[in-house]
């Protein structure tokens, strides 16, 4: 029996709000993840003979891929919200492959020959692990229908940054330094009559080429045509001369500057 007085039922009408895309990178809530306490893949351990291991750094890549076992998986089929082909080690976009990455600054050197596929957790025979989707997703090593839609592969390669060569720079600088110090302390044992001969001949050095710097100076000043062209004449004069060359150029300042006023 029905009362006169029932409520009618309405039906609310269901609207999506966030985008097809930020539903794909929603983690979805799974029971299974309580008896996981780690998900992420830890790298493997350094070797024990490494005491630095501050140096020793590994470079980290994902290969993924999107297909299924029938049709076959392919960087190619990625969908517009799937991760790039290659990714670091967050998962970002990164423009570098195996064939193409470089190290951060020539202090740093390479350990392992090539990039190798990490081998350490659950994986197939090839490193493969396979997910419904690449975020927020449990991955397995083994494929299961309807749960491999995606699979990813990451690859690792050793590098470290050579002490040894930071020592022998510092070395040199250190042997430089005292070559230096023996120099200038036999400059200053020197007798008074070396100095004496190394000054008259640094006078005549300067004298001669005093008359040649002033000849092609005025030749090449009265060459030109325009007021920049006189001052990058000086600017490369200034430039290719030693100071002795440029002090005696100054000493006849007002000559050259009177001759420039004729021009």
């Amino acid at each position: 029996m029905t009362s006169d007085n029932a409520v009618p039922l309405t039906q609310k009408s269901f609207h999506i709000r966030k985008s097809l895309k930020d539903l794909a990178h929603r983690p979805r809530l799974n029971k299974r993840k309580q008896h996981l306490p780690n998900l992420c893949l830890p790298l493997p351990s350094l070797p024990s003979h490494l005491n630095a291991k501050d140096n020793y750094v590994y470079d980290i890549l994902y290969e993924c891929q999107r297909g299924s076992w029938l049709v076959g998986y392919s960087s190619k089929t990625l969908l517009q919200f799937d991760p790039n082909p290659w990714c670091d080690a967050y998962m970002k976009y990164t423009p570098m492959n195996p064939t193409t990455y470089q190290l951060p600054d020539p202090t740093w050197e390479w350990v392992s020959k090539e990039w190798m596929v990490d081998m350490t957790e659950d994986v197939d025979e090839a490193g493969w692990q396979y997910s419904v989707k690449f975020h927020g997703a449990v991955w397995h090593g083994n494929y299961k229908h309807f749960r491999s839609f995606v699979r990813r592969r990451r690859w690792i390669r050793l590098r470290h940054r050579g002490q040894q060569q930071q020592k022998d720079q510092s070395g040199e600088s250190k042997n430089q330094g005292d070559i230096v110090k023996t120099r200038q302390l036999v400059k200053i044992d020197g007798d008074d009559d070396d100095d004496d001969n190394t000054k008259q001949q640094q006078q005549q050095l300067a004298e001669s080429s005093k008359s040649m710097n002033e000849t092609d100076l005025l030749n090449s000043l009265k060459n030109c045509r325009l007021d920049r062209e006189r001052r990058s004449v000086f600017d490369s004069l200034l430039s290719s001369s030693s100071t002795t060359q440029i002090d005696s150029l100054l000493a006849d300042e007002e000559k050259v500057m009177n001759k420039i006023n004729c021009w």
